[in-house]
């Protein structure tokens, strides 16, 4: 085997690894943040949403602190206060969700949505 086969088999295994990598990677849904005007009763000061493709919303970061309890607040001194994420059906309704403290452990306020009568 000569240096140029080397050289071309090298870069197509870098090529083709490069190329696995990209496809395993999920997309992370979008997300927005809204600091608010000043804090709520339980001093959330901001949330995120994140939407998937569908425009679903899949995820929210509530967070406090931010600055002075009357705001303005800045998203570099936000702190996590709790996590919501939501399961949808085929159909597009929520079928479930589940609410998280700081550091994604999971509180007992999971909720499963389930229609009337059944």
């Amino acid at each position: 085997m000569n240096k140029s086969n080397s050289k071309t088999n090298g870069t197509l295994i870098i090529l083709l690894l490069l190329s696995i990598v990209v496809r395993a990677q999920v997309s992370d849904p979008k997300s927005e943040l809204r600091l608010y005007s000043r804090a709520t009763q339980i001093g959330t000061t901001a949330s995120r949403e994140f939407k998937d493709d569908k425009g679903r919303i899949v995820k929210v970061i509530y967070y406090t602190g931010g600055g002075s309890f009357g705001g303005p607040y800045r998203e570099e001194l936000l702190r996590e206060q709790s996590i919501h994420s939501y399961t949808y059906d085929d159909h597009n309704c929520r079928i479930r969700g589940e609410r998280y403290e700081p550091g994604m452990k999971l509180s007992l306020r999971s909720t499963k949505v389930q229609l009337g009568g059944f």
